[in-house]
């Protein structure tokens, strides 16, 4: 569970800091988290010398991502912007 915490807040951190340095909208948010979620898993991969991949492992990393959209989410809507 706090994996997926620590991964969610990192593709979050992620997308923000892309978003201000390259001006990406706001609309191309949940593709470049899943970009940014295939990026980190494929290092992560190469960095435990390509081990099989299991479906569970793809299906944490897909709910950290949907899990950062919905905190970028619920704090655009708090916030009001």
């Amino acid at each position: 569970m706090e994996t997926l915490l620590l991964l969610a807040g990192l593709i979050l951190t992620l997308t923000e800091i892309f978003k201000r340095t390259f001006g990406i909208k706001s609309r191309y948010i949940p593709i470049l988290s899943m970009i940014i979620m295939a990026l980190l898993m494929l290092g992560g991969w190469a960095y435990l010398g390509f081990p099989k991949i299991e479906l569970d492992i793809i299906l944490r990393n897909l709910s950290a991502v949907l899990t950062a959209m919905g905190i970028w989410s619920g704090v655009k809507a708090t916030i009001g912007k």
